[in-house]
């Protein structure tokens, strides 16, 4: 249930107005979504962002049984399609690693998902029954805590060719991808 508020918390967050504007509005985004891997849907556009549960470690050393302490981590890989112009601007392309690595500095802004509490962790604690922010939209009793520290940018990179399977396709694409990562997302469970 953590795992998951987080995901669709911080992606949430990345198809907002404020950051990639993927239709805030709507159930399920165009180049935004969270997925099972980090690989994009096989009908992705020119770019895609996919956020995916990287793992979740102990906080302690397990020697208190009626507490949970959980870090989590969380990882958005963008995909990008290198694509070439059209046939009378040939060789031309218009998508370069550089193109890739300057949306993972984007995305690794402070503020973005990068130690941003107000936007993904209370949107991840409204997530999960029993806490104080699931509370005050659902009622039904504060009962356990949610997340009590955000989400920090651990690194991204490096960016990499990726084989056409990896959009699905059985074509010669060219396909770029980096990940960023993000953890020390603590749960503390009492």
């Amino acid at each position: 249930m953590s795992a998951r508020a987080l995901l669709r918390a911080v992606e949430a967050r990345l198809r907002s107005a404020a950051v990639l504007n993927d239709q805030p509005a709507q159930p399920v985004g165009r180049v935004c979504a969270a997925r099972d891997d980090g690989r994009p849907p096989q009908n992705m556009g020119q770019w895609f962002y996919s956020v995916h549960h990287a793992r979740a470690e102990a906080g302690t050393d397990g020697d208190v049984v009626d507490v949970v302490d959980l870090y989590h981590a969380v990882t958005v890989t963008i995909t990008a399609r290198k694509a070439y112009a059209p046939d009378d601007r040939k060789g031309q392309v218009l998508v370069t690693a550089g193109d890739v690595i300057d949306r993972a500095e984007a995305l690794a802004a402070p503020g973005v998902v990068h130690g941003n509490y107000v936007d993904v962790m209370n949107a991840a604690n409204a997530l999960i029954p029993g806490t104080a922010e699931y509370d005050a939209i659902h009622g039904g009793g504060v009962t356990t805590n949610g997340f009590v520290e955000p989400l920090w940018l651990l690194g991204y990179g490096p960016c990499e060719e990726k084989p056409a399977s990896w959009v699905g396709s059985r074509d010669a694409a060219e396909v770029l991808a980096i990940a960023v990562r993000f953890g020390k997302a603590r749960r503390l469970q009492v």
